[in-house]
C-alpha cells in the first residue's frame, strides 16, 4: 500500500532553509542530503 507524504508548510521550509544553508557551505552533502531525505521519505510512503 502506498501513502503519500504530506509535508506541513513550516516543515518545507526549513528543509529548503536548511538545504540553502548546508548548500552554501558545501553544495555536495546539501545534495547527499536531499537524496536521503528523498529516500526516507520513499521508505515511509511505501512507494
Amino acid at each position: 500500500m502506498s501513502r503519500t507524504v504530506v509535508w506541513s508548510g513550516q516543515a518545507r521550509n526549513q528543509f529548503i532553509s536548511s538545504l540553502t544553508y548546508i548548500a552554501q557551505q558545501d553544495p555536495s552533502s546539501a545534495e547527499l542530503v536531499h537524496k536521503r531525505v528523498e529516500k526516507s521519505l520513499s521508505l515511509l510512503s511505501g512507494a
